[in-house]
């Protein structure tokens, strides 16, 4: 038996990543809209049946994309936080907050972080991904997703009354 062959979950997860980076250079130079995932398919080099067999539809094709964006995002924060060596949470919250500006400047980052994940994923879908773009330092998206959630959403304090102020 050759030890170099690849398992079939090796080969899944090869064709997997093979649709996610087609996807990411498509989508990101042409948007959600303006591609076909006859493209994606043929830009990946797999059948449309490996396609279906991965994800449901483009949607859920997309998403994975996105996650894969935000991955690579958070990484870049990270990394230029960690670069700068700052104990400051403060400075370091800026130089996060930059790096992450820096990155949107990037148009395929926008079209797909900006752009296309609100419109195709939703506001609810594009903000409760699993990594968030708005919590790049590991340790405390950690501490904050082991806290016990409740069932149902919280639910909003009303505002006080209004009362009603007179000038004179």
């Amino acid at each position: 038996m050759n030890s170099n062959r690849r398992t079939q979950g090796e080969r899944s997860a090869a064709t997997r990543d093979a649709l996610i980076a087609a996807g990411r250079a498509l989508f990101g130079a042409r948007g959600y809209a303006d591609v076909a995932t006859e493209e994606v398919v043929r830009a990946a080099g797999v059948s449309r049946g490996a396609l279906y067999h991965h994800f449901a539809d483009k949607a859920e094709l997309f998403a994975a994309v996105f996650e894969s964006v935000e991955e690579m995002t958070s990484a870049r924060i990270v990394a230029a936080v960690t670069a700068a060596g700052q104990d400051d949470p403060i400075v370091a919250m800026q130089l996060g907050t930059a790096a992450f500006l820096d990155i949107c400047t990037e148009s395929e980052m926008a079209r797909i972080m900006l752009i296309d994940a609100p419109a195709v994923l939703g506001a609810q879908g594009w903000s409760a991904s699993p990594r968030t773009l708005l919590c790049p330092w590991r340790a405390s998206c950690s501490a904050r997703s082991a806290r016990p959630r409740s069932s149902s959403p919280p639910r909003p304090t009303p505002p006080p009354p209004a009362t009603r102020w007179a000038p004179y």
